[in-house]
């Protein structure tokens, strides 16, 4: 699981499991989890650890929520699940913005704050924050996007 990596982010040869990362991963508590982790055990992991725990999928080039922590603790780990057929594998997201700014319309490439429930994307912390004092009570959610060259069109005007 991915989340042994967040607590001891490195910039340099970050693939490496060094006597650090071992050490750190010691600490964690690992008891009735099972490997590979499904996405339903991740609550188990997070309440033993005091770290919320958030995992977004990746389709069609789009990433999207699969699982956002309902937990609210200082710590966060940020992952990706990639799939193909049975092959899974959780890799830590270092950076929302860079990840997620690629999906939004923004010309400027400046950071952008994103709610990890809906992806809606904002320039400020503050206006985030905002907007999460509302989404937070609403499950996250999946864009499902119109096929390209596919026609919407409105019969009730």
């Amino acid at each position: 699981m991915g989340s042994r990596r967040t607590l001891n982010v490195v910039d340099k040869n970050a693939k490496r499991i060094d006597k650090t990362l071992r050490k750190q991963a010691e600490r964690l508590k690992w008891d009735g989890m099972e490997f590979p982790v499904c996405l339903q055990d991740i609550g188990k992991f997070e309440k033993s650890n005091d770290l919320s725990v958030n995992v977004f999928g990746y389709e069609k080039g789009y990433v999207y929520p699969l699982m956002i922590s309902s937990e609210q603790y200082e710590r966060v780990a940020e992952l990706l699940l990639i799939s193909e057929n049975e092959n899974q594998h959780y890799c830590l997201i270092k950076n929302l913005s860079r990840l997620f700014t690629s999906q939004v319309s923004n010309k400027k490439k400046c950071k952008r704050y994103f709610c990890r429930r809906c992806l809606n994307s904002y320039t400020r912390g503050d206006r985030l924050k905002q907007h999460q004092e509302y989404c937070n009570n609403y499950e996250a959610v999946k864009f499902d996007h119109p096929k390209p060259g596919s026609m919407l069109g409105f019969n009730k005007i």
